[in-house]
């Protein structure tokens, strides 16, 4: 009784152990979904555009017409990282910039602002998921 007790108290530690170390790795700001703003850097004639950050470092950028829908043949997908306030992009596809594309953001509350390579100020997104 006493070695089922301590194995059962030991799964429980190591389970517990667990849940504490993944609770304590840093959250990234950026995984979630953004719509970026209209404005000098954006204007999609009545579409929007889309640009998702997953916790596995994929992205993928994507245009909405005014419906809703997703326009064929408008998406692009990559890997990204963090370090620090610089936002490192590598798209899978050719690209007109070379590999990697390097940002500085800012997030605030849910404001994205980017600034970088292709982007000659701040441009602007919100986070909608």
């Amino acid at each position: 009784m006493k070695k089922r007790l301590g194995a059962l108290l030991l799964a429980v530690m190591m389970v517990m152990g667990i849940a504490l170390l993944t609770g304590c790795s840093p959250k990234n700001p950026l995984v979630g979904t953004w719509e970026a703003l209209d404005g000098e850097d954006f204007d999609f004639g009545g579409c929007t555009l889309y640009m998702k950050f997953n916790k596995d470092g994929q992205w993928v950028l994507w245009l909405e017409d005014a419906n809703g829908e997703k326009i064929s043949g408008v998406q692009d997908t990559g890997t990204y990282s963090v370090d620090g306030n610089t936002l490192i992009i590598i798209k899978d596809s050719d690209s007109y910039y070379d590999d990697p594309n390097e940002y500085t953001y800012k997030i605030s509350g849910n404001n994205l602002s980017l600034t970088g390579i292709n982007i000659d100020d701040w441009s602007k997104f919100k986070r909608v998921r």
